[in-house]
This record gives structure tokens, sequence and C-alpha cells, in this order.
């Protein structure tokens, strides 16, 4: 089985390669027929993969003019859909943990930042949580979880509360803004508040079934980071909490450190701020529960 892994993730590799959009033009699913759940991680160099009925992902650590980033290729199939997490399973908690020890209270295989919804300053659209409405207002672009799996966004004042509960939503983040639609960067990419440069968060959409998160250590503009997912082939890009929240976890442990470009590294003050919620996909038994000792730097 371990020869098979290895073998799959070289196929994955060479795909990556010689595809400038990243597997945008095409499934993934022939090279893990009929596999188990596995997980295999490269925690020095990368990539990270995870496989298993309904989801796949694969995360590659890049680089833009020595700035780092981390790129993952979400899989769905089978109406697996995203889901959103609070801190300590609390429902609009005031109160605050590390994104990864969010994730593994909910045994999420993947998860990045949310949108901070009991932030009290933000601008707010439709942020919907397990079905329970907490605003319903016009200020904020809104990314929308359907019950298929696949994920849409609006700009802000298009949609309403009631219009995404009658299409069966029960989860939305309104942070933003969009910053590409219809392949291309968006105005909002060039006026947004938040345009200069910072670390970012992010997710967009390839195709059906097929999505693209990017989380980056260093920092960007919106129009740099709009640029990273139109070169992945993406039709839109919604931007989610940055700064010092950004942050993407796989199985348990957080790839990205704000300081430093050194997974394991020594002792040094990450400065990862503890967040409300996250955006998670999957669940896992393998994943590690919040007690144990966490081993990439970005999680301590």
């Amino acid at each position: 089985m371990k020869k098979l892994i290895l073998v799959l993730i070289a196929l994955f590799v060479l795909q990556l390669l010689f595809s400038s959009t990243s597997f945008a033009e095409s499934s993934a699913d022939f090279l893990f027929e009929n596999s188990e759940e596995f997980y295999e991680p490269d925690i020095i160099n990368g990539p990270w993969v995870y496989h298993s009925d309904n989801l796949t992902i694969y995360i590659k650590k890049s680089y833009v003019d020595k700035r780092v980033y981390y790129i993952a290729d979400i899989y769905i199939r089978q109406n697996e859909t995203a889901y959103t997490g609070w801190a300590k399973m609390k429902r609009f908690t005031r109160e605050t943990e590390l994104p990864h020890i969010i994730a593994r209270r909910y045994d999420a295989v993947f998860a990045i930042t949310g949108d901070y919804i009991s932030h009290s300053r933000n601008n707010k659209g439709v942020m919907i949580r397990d079905g329970i409405v907490y605003h319903d207002k016009k200020d904020a672009d809104t990314l929308a979880i359907l019950p298929s799996g696949e994920m849409e966004v609006y700009t802000k004042g298009t949609i309403s509360a009631e219009e995404l509960l009658s299409k069966g939503v029960h989860d939305s983040l309104a942070f933003g803004p969009i910053i590409v639609l219809d392949k291309q960067i968006t105005k909002a990419a060039s006026t947004h508040h938040l345009k200069p440069q910072n670390r970012r968060a992010g997710i967009g959409k390839v195709e059906e079934g097929h999505y693209v998160a990017i989380v980056s250590s260093s920092k960007f503009t919106f129009k740099e980071y709009a640029q990273m997912f139109i070169n992945y082939g993406c039709e839109w890009a919604y931007n989610l909490d940055g700064g010092h929240s950004a942050a993407m976890i796989i199985m348990g442990e957080q790839v990205n450190a704000h300081n430093a470009d050194n997974i394991l590294g020594g002792d040094v003050a990450i400065r990862q701020r503890p967040i409300p919620d996250v955006l998670l996909f999957g669940k896992s038994p393998l994943v590690p529960s919040e007690n144990e000792k966490a081993v990439y730097k970005g999680s301590r």
C-alpha cells in the first residue's frame, strides 16, 4: 500500500508540473479509484495528500518572488459539503481558540479561516450558521454553501437570508470581498479598504467539485492575491479573514506560520490569532484530539 501511495503522489506532482491550472481541466479521481482512506504528508517541503471516498485534498507550498503561500486543491464528491465550526463548539461564541484546535474538535480533515462572525465592527452580509441567521445585512459579499456541496458567491446586497434558506443553505460567510468573478479581478480588489499588502486566506472555485484554497505566510495585495486564483483557473475567488487570523490546517496541524518558512522550526513567537470560527471540510478518525501535542510550528 505504501508503494501505491507514493506512486499516486508522484502522478499528482507530475500532473501539477504540466498543468497551469492545477487540475482545473481534469478530475483527480482516476488516481484514487478503489483506494482506502489515507494521509501522506511531506512535512518539510510538501505536498500534503489526503484521500477518502468523498474528499481529496492536495496541498503544495509555493513561492512568488520568495514570498510563501500554500495552495490546496480540494475535490468533493457525492454531495460532500463544507461546514463551519465554532471555538469550543459554542454557537455564536465570543470566545476564541487557535484554529487547529477548533478543527480537531470537529475531527476535520481540512480547515481555513472563517469570517470572524462575532467581530462587532466588521461590515456584515448574510451570515448563517447551522441554519440560524445571525446577520441579514447588505454591507459585505457573501459565500454560501449549497446542499449539493457546491459553493457560490453573491455581491453585497444581491441576496438575502430568506433567499439562501429557501435554497437549503445552512451555512454562509460574509467577510469578502469577492476578488475574482467570471475569471476577472473585481473592482473591489482595487477599492476595498483591506486591499494593501497582508497575509491572506481565501477560497476559489475552479469547476463543480473542485475548489482551491490559498493561505499565505507572506504579504500580498488583493490584486496580487486575486491573480493567484486566476492563474489556477478559478471562476471566482472569495477573501476570508486574513492577517494574523490566516490559517490552513490539514489533519489537525497548521501548515502556515506567520513569521517563518520552516514548518517544524525552533520555538519562536508565531502570533497566530485565536479566532471564533473556521471553514471545514471532511471528517476523519485519523485527526488527533485537541489534547494531543501539535507538531507543526504554526499550531503552537
